[in-house]
């Protein structure tokens, strides 16, 4: 299937989400749900996302990046009463909005200048003449108000700030002790086209010392990037597909660690009843029970999967490309599906759902049983390893 064709068919499964008050109850449980993750992600074992470490800080940033890009979803798509323009969300799959959006964020950023500048007026004038419609009118002028969200949008619109269906993170250098090589640490992001869903990479490589340095910023760096959003884009369900691929495509890069987050799936009861019932997985059917039986009035509780997988080179071979070009080639380990060391899923929900659960739903429920690490929120915001 290719990205057209794929593009189509989510247009098709991804599900609008009412207008107003419910959207913006989504955008709020997005911007709430996140940072707790960064906070099991601190929690266990070291402490990743500390602001001294370069992991943390990659995560840190990747997951700011990807709030950023929903709250520019929600400016873009607040006073737009158009059907065809409302946020689409993958309820049956992470949760998170559609990836057509993501792209569209990209797409817009391509003409920004050109649309601002068809635009009658700046915020500022607009601001003006809403007031002065309002003062008049005694009512909402809908149509500026969407005009002033268009603009206030695309202004804010910044590559920099946004996670997008590839996002180039940081190459920092990195000391190695292996003689005939120099080391950098490489993170990017990646929206994933089938599942709708965020992924964060973090990769140390090596460089051959015949290579110039990066820092210098030679064709070799261009050719590194233009490799890396290539290949990067893609997301292979195993993840040493993916470094493979990297090693294949730059002989003189050799990828050592490549470490995967991905974020998602993002559940609540609300989102369970809108998707569409006879397509339900066990999971959500098992998530469902457990909401309407454990949730508190008043309250919009939430279920947040994500996972942490990492593939390595176990060694290095000398093969043959091209007929007569010798290079040095890895050779990455295979985990086994759900390997205990490699693959780590994560769920977090609300404290007192791990009281409620019953046998019958925990085996269903994705992330929960084996190998699995378990959190608990409070009202307070608070988040505690459930052991």
């Amino acid at each position: 299937m290719d990205a057209a064709t794929q593009i189509n068919a989510l247009e098709t499964q991804a599900s609008h989400l009412p207008k107003m008050e419910t959207s913006a109850q989504y955008f709020a449980l997005v911007r709430r749900s996140l940072p707790l993750m960064l906070k099991c992600l601190a929690t266990h074992g070291t402490p990743q996302v500390a602001k001294d470490i370069y992991e943390g800080q990659v995560v840190s940033d990747m997951v700011q990046r990807l709030l950023n890009s929903c709250s520019a979803l929600e400016t873009k798509h607040a006073f737009d009463d158009e059907a065809a323009a409302q946020v689409r969300v993958a309820l049956e799959e992470s949760g998170f909005p559609s990836y057509v959006h993501i792209d569209g964020l990209a797409v817009d950023l391509l003409h920004k200048d050109a649309t601002l500048g068809e635009m009658r007026s700046d915020q500022n004038h607009l601001k003006k003449l809403i007031v002065d419609f309002m003062f008049e009118e005694k009512r909402e002028p809908r149509v500026m108000l969407a005009e002033l969200a268009k603009r206030t949008y695309l202004e804010r619109l910044d590559r920099k700030d946004l996670f997008l269906p590839y996002t180039e993170g940081k190459l920092i250098p990195w000391k190695v002790s292996e003689a005939g090589v120099r080391g950098y640490l490489y993170s990017w992001g990646t929206y994933g086209v089938s599942l709708d869903c965020a992924y964060v990479h973090l990769m140390f490589m090596t460089q051959d010392l015949s290579e110039v340095p990066f820092e210098e910023k030679g064709d070799n760096l261009t050719e590194f990037l233009d490799i890396m959003s290539q290949e990067g884009s893609h997301v292979p369900d195993q993840l040493h597909i993916l470094a493979k691929s990297i090693d294949d495509k730059l002989d003189a890069i050799h990828p050592k660690v490549i470490k995967r987050v991905r974020i998602g799936p993002l559940r609540t009861k609300a989102m369970i009843e809108v998707s569409q019932q006879e397509k339900l997985s066990e999971g959500d059917e098992a998530l469902l029970s457990l909401f309407s039986r454990a949730s508190r009035p008043g309250e919009i509780d939430f279920a947040l999967m994500f996972s942490e997988e990492m593939t390595f080179s176990k060694e290095q071979v000398m093969t043959t490309k091209h007929f007569f070009k010798k290079v040095v080639q890895e050779v990455f380990f295979i985990p086994q599906l759900d390997d205990g060391e490699e693959l780590i899923r994560y769920i977090l929900m609300p404290h007192h759902f791990f009281q409620e659960i019953l046998p019958e739903e925990a085996q269903h429920i994705p992330h929960y049983y084996p190998h699995r690490v378990r959190f608990g929120y409070d009202h307070k915001e608070n988040v505690h390893e459930i052991r």
